[in-house]
């Protein structure tokens, strides 16, 4: 916003679309306060692409009808958990054993179906399928 005020042209470059755990919408509210104009080019935000990229889709007929995206740093007892929806969480790796127990214990059956993407898109990504239980 200083910057902006000064005559400065600013880019915030960020991966992905920007209002999804990306601080867009502070950033936007703070510009439009300080009467900054603003442009917002979105992109594809990593709860899809990632997935999409690993041949994951995160709905498909007949099996998700559709998707929560939370971050992984949150307890999740809230979260739904049909057995028809995608349960998406970014930024979850460190603690994807105390989230997995953490879904078991909200009534996530263990047999339901699970992958982690670590890394995505990058060239050591790793791809792990398996079930809740397994990860647990």
């Amino acid at each position: 916003v200083d910057r902006a005020r000064g005559g400065k042209i600013v880019v915030r470059l960020k991966g992905g679309d920007p209002y999804v755990f990306g601080r867009g919408g502070e950033e936007r509210l703070a510009c439009r306060a300080a009467d900054v104009p603003v442009e917002v080019v979105p992109g594809v935000t990593s709860a899809i692409a990632v997935a999409a990229a690993a041949g994951i889709p995160v709905t498909h007929r007949g099996v998700a009808r559709g998707f929560t995206v939370v971050t992984g740093h949150e307890e999740l007892a809230h979260v739904p958990h049909g057995g028809d929806h995608t349960l998406v969480l970014l930024m979850g790796v460190k603690r994807l054993s105390q989230t997995t127990d953490e879904l078991i214990r909200a009534g996530h059956r263990p047999t339901t179906p699970a992958a982690v993407i670590e890394r995505g898109f990058l060239p050591d990504q790793r791809v792990t399928v398996a079930t809740l239980g397994e990860l647990a």
